[in-house]
């Protein structure tokens, strides 16, 4: 890099006495009206005018932000015959860890299941007024659905997927991400707890944030036959 700091045409214009290379350029330049002019300061509205004038010469330049870490949900429902749930596993940054298990209404379908589940999760976001999160299902139905990917069709899932839409405008920056369901173990241990579907001990038990646990009294399905009597009843009831 050569930086110079002379100014050469007014040295060629305005010196009375040259020498040497500067007497044959300024034998060249005689043949040219020049007149030298001193640059005066420039004033920011002119180049903000200029800029305005000339946008192809202003090139966009990326600027690297401070990033911030996301929270991490991870959602599963289910529904068979009498029982349903629904699970969510919700992690911010800072390390701490939510876990739901809210059991459903008898009727409902898997669907369903699975978008109470991320209705759930949602509602739980906005209220913490999360800004970043990743969101992960098992679900290919939902999460298309979600993404406005597939269309939906059936009347009742509409209902619960303009809900979705509308707690997702709320946050700012949410990816939504279909995996697979050995992935998802721990979201569908919480829905099958929570329906009553898997009974067994949970080592995160005492360590859920809301939990729906089922009637365990045996003689509820008695109850239940001598009300309904015309109910379908299973071989262990």
């Amino acid at each position: 890099m050569v930086i110079c700091k002379v100014d050469l045409l007014r040295y060629l214009l305005n010196r009375p006495v040259l020498r040497g290379r500067l007497v044959k350029w300024a034998l060249k330049l005689t043949s040219f009206s020049l007149t030298y002019q001193p640059l005066k300061a420039v004033k920011g509205q002119a180049i903000a005018d200029f800029l305005a004038e000339h946008p192809r010469m202003v090139q966009a330049t990326a600027i690297d932000y401070v990033g911030v870490e996301p929270w991490t949900v991870a959602f599963d429902g289910s529904s068979t015959i009498g029982v349903a749930g629904a699970g969510v596993i919700i992690h911010n940054p800072e390390g701490e860890v939510w876990r739901f298990a809210h059991q459903l209404p008898q009727g409902v379908t898997n669907n369903q299941a699975e978008y109470e589940a991320l209705l759930l999760a949602l509602r739980f976001l906005v209220a913490r007024k999360v800004r970043k999160v990743v969101i992960c299902g098992d679900s290919q139905l939902v999460i298309r659905q979600a993404l406005k990917e597939f269309k939906c069709r059936d009347p009742q899932l509409q209902i619960l997927l303009r809900e979705v839409h509308s707690l997702l405008q709320q946050l700012t920056d949410v990816v939504l991400e279909d995996i697979l369901r050995d992935e998802n173990a721990e979201a569908n241990d919480l829905e099958q707890w929570a329906s009553g579907f898997r009974r067994r001990y949970m080592p995160w038990e005492g360590k859920c944030s809301q939990v729906d646990r089922p009637g365990l009294d045996w003689r509820t399905p008695l109850l239940e036959g001598l009300a309904n009597p015309r109910k379908a009843t299973t071989k262990a009831e």
